[in-house]
């Protein structure tokens, strides 16, 4: 198990520890498991390479382990990644294939439409009310639809 603990000054401070306070929290704990079990014993070594790689909006994290006893010997060497762990739908890996056509799905459409929007005319507020009446069962509220304009105009406007 993996965490961060930090102080800057006395008393201010942040971690994500087990069992820690939600308010003092800030980044998630992470479990990194040996392949196979190893007998620890007195004077054995303990090296990791800990490597986290941002793949869209996750983080593929590879950890690799290296045990050797008291005299140097290696007892065990592992090299892991949770991308060994992901299963990723057929649907999905064949949507990186040059010779897939694309089809927009409604969530794109959304967007799409959003964005035809940007045209230095209207607010994120009229928009909003525009796309929640084109598209009134993807949105709670105005305030909903809004929050979705705002998000594309951060990303897409000048």
């Amino acid at each position: 198990m993996i965490w961060y603990d930090a102080e800057f000054i006395e008393g201010v401070k942040f971690y994500n520890k087990p069992g820690a306070k939600k308010h003092l929290r800030v980044y998630g704990s992470v479990f990194f498991p040996l392949q196979e079990p190893v007998r620890a014993a007195k004077g054995d070594r303990v090296e990791l390479q800990l490597k986290a790689t941002l793949v869209d909006d996750d983080y593929v994290w590879n950890w690799n382990t290296h045990i050797t006893d008291g005299k140097g010997r290696e007892k065990a060497r592992f090299e892991q990644s949770t991308f060994y762990s992901q299963r990723i739908p057929l649907a999905e890996l064949k949507k990186n294939d040059l010779a897939y056509v694309p089809e927009i799905n409604s969530e794109g459409a959304i967007d799409k439409f959003i964005i035809a929007s940007m045209n230095g005319t209207e607010t994120i507020q009229e928009m909003a009310k525009t796309v929640i009446t084109k598209f009134p069962d993807a949105f709670k509220d105005v305030r909903d639809a809004a929050a979705r304009v705002s998000r594309l105009a951060k990303k897409y406007s000048k």
